[in-house]
């Protein structure tokens, strides 16, 4: 389980969400996708929404720079020979 503690918290209904705790991807989370996907930020979203369990309506609101944060944690599960994915222009 990897921590990630949010600068700027989101809302889940009433409660506040200040931290996001994400279980390492299995194969059936990724299926179909290229390690090259993770640049494209709805599916790293669609993921986050995965290893989180909170619905993808609740990271509409997630700070840009905590999203680079969750997307390099995303990109650290990926083996050494695929680190090197450019985000999205």
């Amino acid at each position: 389980m990897t921590i990630i503690n949010l600068e700027f918290p989101l809302q889940h209904g009433e409660l506040p969400i200040t931290e996001l705790n994400l279980r390492r991807p299995l194969y059936r989370d990724v299926k179909g996708k290229k390690a090259t996907d993770l640049a494209d930020y709805s599916y790293s979203i669609e993921l986050l929404s995965k290893l989180t369990q909170y619905p993808v309506s609740v990271f509409d609101n997630l700070d840009y720079g905590d999203m680079f944060k969750c997307i390099k944690v995303l990109n650290d599960f990926l083996p050494n020979s695929q680190k090197d994915i450019p985000p999205e222009q």
